[in-house]
């Protein structure tokens, strides 16, 4: 993987709104564009690995955002007093949808635009994983995958209420699952089930608000990073990449028009 940005295969194209400019990078453009947001270390070969298994059939095509830092950063600790303190992100309270979906809603109008008015897909992961639900209020939006949703924070159950908020405001969640229940977008979530940062009270929730086969299987161990780990490694990982698989195949179903394909079961793993 690269240790300069952007690789050879992306281009950057910075986009602003609402006088926020970031830097975004596209891959060669090939079908149906999907956002994915990086975690909170920053936009590094972590979410590129993600993002060219999305792209790797070459009829979808992975979008970034650098939402914190600078592209090629790899830094929790650089990373973790912006998201605290950042307006844009509704990081300790409850029943808000943070005022960055925003401006990735206007980012998922650019790409649609771009691609001749195609639907977009979004993938959300770490502290961006419940801005992946949010967007789902958009139109454009047709899937929506948050991985390891991990806002507002919280820590075993405290602040009481946090655990089971999935970062949005009341009307937008009742979009959203208005939006599912029609069968106008899709929603895939997924965690380790023993994942101290992503509370399994939240991804119960999801479940309970956007009704049954919302949910992918909870992943045995207690890491964290899903997707990241899917892609990073297959042996080591076989049940994060199943899960990656998963993701992959309903976004190219959705977006990209394939035959509906059925799931298959992925292996079975023991708690780490």
């Amino acid at each position: 993987m690269p240790s300069t940005w952007p690789p050879p295969e992306y281009a950057s194209d910075p986009f602003e709104y609402g006088g926020v400019r970031r830097d975004v990078f596209r891959r060669q453009p090939a079908g149906p564009p999907v956002l994915v947001f990086h975690e909170l270390p920053g936009l590094s070969d972590s979410t590129l690995r993600v993002a060219e298994r999305i792209g790797a059939h070459g009829d979808l095509t992975p979008v970034l955002p650098a939402l914190l830092g600078p592209a090629g950063q790899d830094s929790w600790v650089q990373n973790a007093l912006p998201l605290c303190v950042a307006w844009e992100f509704v990081t300790f309270a409850t029943g808000q949808t943070s005022p960055i979906v925003g401006w990735l809603r206007a980012l998922a109008a650019r790409e649609s635009a771009l691609a001749r008015g195609s639907p977009v897909g979004v993938v959300g992961m770490c502290f961006s994983g419940g801005f992946a639900l949010s967007m789902v209020v958009d139109p454009l939006v047709e899937v929506a995958v948050a991985s390891q949703p991990s806002l507002p924070l919280t820590y075993r159950g405290w602040p009481a209420g946090k655990a089971r908020d999935l970062g949005m405001s009341a009307g937008d969640l009742a979009c959203v699952r208005g939006r599912v229940s029609r069968g106008e977008a899709v929603v895939r979530a997924v965690r380790y089930a023993g994942d101290r940062i992503s509370p399994a009270a939240r991804m119960a929730r999801i479940g309970q608000e956007l009704g049954p086969g919302v949910l992918m299987t909870p992943i045995l161990g207690r890491r964290h990073s899903v997707l990241g780990d899917g892609a990073a490694d297959r042996l080591a990982h076989p049940d994060a990449a199943h899960a990656l698989n998963e993701v992959v195949r309903v976004l190219r179903e959705r977006l990209a028009g394939l035959p509906a394909e059925p799931a298959t079961p992925g292996p079975r793993r023991t708690a780490e």
